[in-house]
């Protein structure tokens, strides 16, 4: 069961890239977070999904923003 969560947490992070980064980057972020509390053994999966949650939420953030502000700024 474990498993299915870090899975919708991998797909959650890699949607953060490119549609709103602050919904599915939180929403990755907490489903790895509960993997990683709800594993047995060894495997580090749900602290990935973690890492990988914030990391692409930071950048989606990053290049959302960025885009919009291309918009504003005047070509000359």
């Amino acid at each position: 069961m474990t498993r299915r969560y870090a899975n919708f947490g991998l797909i959650s992070a890699i949607l953060s890239l490119l549609v709103v980064p602050e919904i599915f980057g939180s929403a990755a972020i907490i489903l790895g977070a509960y993997a990683w509390k709800r594993e047995l053994g060894n495997s580090n999966r749900g602290l990935f999904v973690v890492v990988l949650g914030i990391t692409c939420m930071l950048m989606g953030i990053y290049f959302m923003s960025f885009f919009a502000l291309a918009d504003l700024i005047p070509s000359s």
